[in-house]
């Protein structure tokens, strides 16, 4: 497998740095991959979008249904010629998709019969189908973040502010929990999880935090008379 890897790697070296380009065309220029990561949105609000897809031949795609899951991520993001050292893509997949996964084929496909097949998305640290992305974003998102500093492009940390019903908060406190130059606080409505996501988001290990509360806020009515109306409140609290 890793022989598969360094002929690609040979390959991507021989490639122009892929560049990401604003899909509302409102930026002023390309950006690269980790400029990319770190904006999250582009400017105009756009989503960005690579400039040149990579074309993947039958015995590439052959030789990645044979490699581990972590290497078959490193190799997808390596063909997108991503401004990241190659070394450092390996060793963040190997950190993403490894021993934080109850399963070693990360998400492995149950077959129910002949013709139907499942793909089993809950192994992750947190049994969220979300782990599959949120284990990998915030290393991208720490190393992107460390090497624009390294470069002169950045200057400050993040604060990675999250609202949730559901599975996302707990996913993303995991993810990004003891990242490097990034904090995270979860926002969850008071009474409306369920016991176990309360539980989950409120007693994450490391920094991050998770808080709940009251607000009061006016509401307009059609006889232009106003109404207060009690609404929820994110006060940040320590998990």
């Amino acid at each position: 497998m890793d022989n598969e890897l360094q002929d690609f790697g040979q390959k991507a070296q021989n490639m122009a740095e892929n560049l990401y380009i604003d899909t509302r065309g409102r930026t002023e220029r390309p950006v690269t991959f980790t400029e990319a990561v770190v904006d999250g949105l582009a400017a105009g609000g756009g989503l960005y979008v690579p400039q040149s897809i990579p074309q993947l031949s039958l015995e590439d795609i052959t030789a990645l249904a044979q490699m581990p899951y972590a290497q078959r991520a490193s190799y997808v993001y390596r063909a997108f010629d991503v401004d990241l050292p190659a070394e450092t893509v390996d060793a963040l997949m190997a950190q993403a998709y490894g021993d934080n996964f109850d399963s070693q084929a990360v998400c492995p496909i149950s077959s129910l019969n002949a013709n139907t097949h499942v793909l089993e998305l809950w192994h992750g640290p947190t049994s969220a189908f979300k782990d599959m992305a949120l284990q990998c974003l915030p290393r991208f998102f720490s190393a992107s973040a460390s090497q624009l500093r390294d470069q002169g492009k950045l200057d400050h940390e993040f604060l990675i502010l999250v609202a949730t019903s559901g599975d996302t908060g707990k996913a993303a406190l995991e993810g990004f929990r003891d990242q490097d130059g990034v904090s995270i606080a979860v926002m969850y409505p008071d009474g409306g999880v369920s016991d176990i996501q309360f539980k989950a988001d409120g007693h994450a290990a490391g920094p991050q935090r998770a808080g709940m509360g009251r607000a009061r806020e006016l509401r307009r009515l059609p006889n232009g008379r106003e109404e207060r109306v009690q609404r929820r409140r994110v006060r940040a609290e320590a998990a």
